[in-house]
């Protein structure tokens, strides 16, 4: 009986893992796609301006020649059609060249603990720490 629950637990956390990969499944080849793990926490800064591809990263570009890089929460997603990349986030797509506005925060050495991993990216900051869409 009791490797019958190992089996099972087993099972199941092979089948959240799978999951897991399907529901978050990171950049398409060629591209960048840092993210963090603040769930709905942050800082509650805001950034607007236009989304552009540098190196297979993702910047956001609120002023002439300084773009940041941005650091997407767990619920935004990236993938490549025929038109180019497409970010989706909230519901709402955005392409490179459009104008975006979004929530968080802005780090120029050091990021968070739980974004810490995503300045492993080759691509150089200011990091924006996105924690959603603006207002």
């Amino acid at each position: 009986m009791k490797w019958a629950v190992g089996v099972i637990v087993v099972a199941l956390a092979l089948g959240l893992g799978l999951l897991w990969l399907l529901a978050f499944p990171g950049a398409p080849p060629g591209y960048h796609w840092p993210q963090h793990t603040m769930w709905g926490q942050g800082p509650a800064g805001l950034i607007s301006g236009e989304l552009s591809e540098r190196n297979g990263c993702f910047y956001v570009t609120s002023a002439p020649n300084e773009p940041d890089l941005v650091i997407w929460p767990m619920f935004a997603s990236v993938s490549v059609d025929a038109e180019g990349p497409v970010i989706r986030i909230e519901g709402r797509s955005f392409r490179l060249g459009e104008q975006i506005q979004l929530g968080g925060g802005e780090y120029t050495d050091q990021l968070p603990e739980p974004a810490a991993g995503a300045a492993d990216v080759p691509c150089e900051g200011p990091y924006w720490l996105a924690t959603g869409l603006g207002e």
